[in-house]
């Protein structure tokens, strides 16, 4: 058994001022996050998986992992002999990957609410969404780390326990 940290892409859409993930200064990493993801090339990185002979739990990130415009063929891929996890903020995870994948080759995903940068971005909607989309497909194996910000740390308590998200407490 083998664990790997993958940094898929560093692209990410929401530019967190805060962010560690990328570059040594803000321009270099604003230029990471802004820089387009590349299809991976699957069938070689399964090549060089597959030669190794061992069995790996691929922990997908970023940036945003789903970014990556062929992510379903990759997780599909993977799943195949591997398992597969993601840190992610959840809100470019298209809806048909919960329907696409293996869920019992899927382990946790550690998702990281932004709520600053949900708002200032208009992705406030598309997180509890594809939260919920999740959810109703019946994935439960995921923690929501709830970043906080100084601007909007008054607030956290809503948006830890809002019925919007389907938690009661």
């Amino acid at each position: 058994q083998a664990y790997a940290h993958w940094h898929i892409t560093y692209e990410c859409q929401m530019l967190c001022e805060y962010c560690i993930v990328t570059g040594p200064d803000r321009a270099s990493d604003t230029r990471d996050k802004k820089t387009l993801s590349q299809p991976v090339p699957i069938d070689d990185m399964m090549k060089v998986v597959d030669a190794s002979g061992l069995s790996f739990y691929f922990s997908l990130m970023g940036g945003e992992p789903f970014l990556v415009p062929n992510i379903i063929e990759v997780v599909q891929r993977l799943t195949e002999r591997h398992y597969v996890g993601a840190n992610t903020n959840l809100c470019a995870v298209p809806r048909e990957f919960w329907k696409s994948v293996d869920h019992n080759r899927i382990g946790n995903f550690h998702i990281s609410l932004h709520i600053y940068p949900l708002e200032r971005k208009n992705l406030t909607q598309d997180f509890i969404d594809s939260f919920k989309t999740m959810v109703d497909a019946g994935f439960n194996r995921h923690n929501i780390t709830v970043v906080a910000h100084p601007k909007v740390i008054d607030r956290i308590d809503y948006f830890v326990i809002s019925p919007k998200l389907g938690h009661s407490g």
